[in-house]
């Protein structure tokens, strides 16, 4: 009877026999525990979804505000942009009139910054462009930037930061 007892003992207190004994003891938790992990699995393809949604969509917006980076570089010049900052600045801002320089780009630049409406004349400050004396002419003394040409250079500096620090550099050297 020994030697029975023996081998019984040894099959049921086997590896087999002991995990079927849990199973039967806890099935009910595991149940519970493999449904937690069957919506977690559910949850995470669905958070992986949303994240490539957010991707897709953070690319678009990338490339849309690289669009609009183009658009700000491009309004202006790199000349008109330097005129707006000596308009805002606390310096002096002289032209030379009658040079060919003058009247071939100057002219144009400060139109076109007009029509803007980036700056606009003083009034009862005349005529810059007037032939006579004096040759050398402060161009503050006929224009000066408007709100809407110092919203573009403080646009122009938030998505272009060192574009303000390099002209900065540019009215040093002169």
């Amino acid at each position: 009877m020994l030697e029975w007892t023996k081998t019984i003992g040894e099959l049921v207190l086997s590896w087999p026999t002991l995990f079927l004994v849990f199973m039967v003891l806890f099935r009910q938790d595991l149940r519970n525990i493999l449904g937690e992990t069957s919506a977690l699995s559910a949850g995470s393809f669905s958070l992986t979804r949303q994240v490539r949604a957010l991707t897709r969509e953070r690319q678009q917006l990338w490339n849309e505000l690289e669009a609009l980076k183009l658009l700000v570089a491009g309004y202006l010049t790199k000349w008109e942009v330097d005129h707006l900052n000596k308009l805002q600045s606390d310096k002096e801002f002289t032209c030379v009139i009658g040079e060919w320089t003058t009247e071939t780009f100057f002219r144009p630049q400060i139109a076109n910054l007009l029509g803007r409406e980036f700056i606009e004349y003083i009034e009862g400050s005349g005529d810059l462009f007037a032939q006579g004396e004096p040759k050398v002419r402060n161009v503050k003394k006929y224009f000066r930037i408007t709100d809407r040409g110092r919203e573009y250079l403080k646009l122009r500096e938030e998505m272009f930061p060192r574009s303000q620090s390099q002209t900065d550099e540019t009215d040093k050297s002169k």
